[in-house]
């Protein structure tokens, strides 16, 4: 049938009885390459880095920069190692291959010679050690005692998982003065059950100012004012205020408005017009819709 199947052209088909050795492999793959145009790239072996013949142990740092949330994060090895290696992520150790357990040091041996080095798959490590910004994977790589060479190649996934949209912000904009107002101010809220650290944290105008907030603790319902002294900047009615957390997620954005704006416990959910400011006081206003 026309509208089942295949819709192309079969230029060869290769079919093998056993799997192909990586010197089978790479020769299929010169042969696909030089007939075709292909770039197969199968296996991928090319060596990058030159190892020193007369010691045991080699040493590779790759730093790399992380943009999410760790605390939200999976982070998967997949490794091919000859002959041992320890992976340290920031200097914690994430994992080791064919090395004893105990300290590792320089003079440390694998503990057999692999002549057929093979890629372990994507396995989960701890994301522990991972941090939001700048990052350093290392790996002390080992020969074993008989063996005079070494091999190795390595990849670090990371899967981070979205927030979750029903959970409640960590921080959040209680009240803003109106843009016009003599005193401006921003006030921030922590609405969670624990403490909260800012530190990392922004409050920025959409497009334009950032200011940090300064590393501080927020106790469980607590309330922080800052100044238009503290923040460096006022915005104009209509400018999209921004707050975001260490790892730039958006916590809250609302809009700043000539006259007072926040939020009030009896109408929860609600960024509602206010008669007057009440910057620290909480609760200690009657709202106007």
């Amino acid at each position: 049938s026309p509208d089942i199947g295949f819709n192309g052209d079969i230029a060869e088909l290769l079919v093998y009885r056993n799997a192909l050795s990586d010197d089978e492999l790479r020769s299929v793959g010169s042969y696909l390459e030089a007939v075709y145009g292909l770039d197969t790239s199968f296996p991928d072996t090319a060596i990058r880095t030159s190892l020193a013949a007369h010691t045991s142990t080699s040493y590779f740092r790759k730093s790399f920069n992380f943009t999410g949330n760790p605390a939200r994060t999976v982070l998967r090895l997949n490794q091919t190692i000859a002959d041992g290696a320890v992976f340290y992520l920031n200097g914690i150790e994430l994992t080791r291959s064919n090395l004893a357990g105990g300290a590792v040091g320089h003079g440390s041996t694998a503990l057999s010679d692999v002549t057929q080095p093979a890629a372990s798959g994507f396995q989960i490590v701890s994301p522990a050690a991972l941090v939001s910004g700048a990052n350093v994977l290392a790996v002390s790589l080992h020969k074993s005692a008989s063996n005079s060479s070494a091999l190795f190649a390595a990849e670090l996934e990371a899967t981070e998982d979205p927030p979750d949209p029903s959970a409640s912000p960590a921080l959040q904009f209680h009240e803003i003065a109106g843009s016009e107002d003599a005193g401006f101010f921003i006030e921030i809220r922590n609405p969670g059950d624990a403490s909260v650290s800012t530190a990392g944290a922004t409050i920025s105008i959409a497009g334009s100012f950032s200011h940090p907030l300064p590393p501080e603790t927020i106790a469980a319902g607590g309330l922080r004012v800052f100044t238009q002294a503290e923040l460096g900047f006022r915005p104009v009615a209509g400018d999209k205020l921004v707050l975001k957390s260490a790892d730039s997620s958006i916590l809250d954005v609302q809009s700043a408005a000539t006259g007072n704006s926040g939020r009030s416990d009896s109408m929860p959910g609600a960024w509602l017009r206010l008669p007057v400011a009440t910057p620290g006081a909480g609760t200690l206003f009657t709202p106007n819709n």
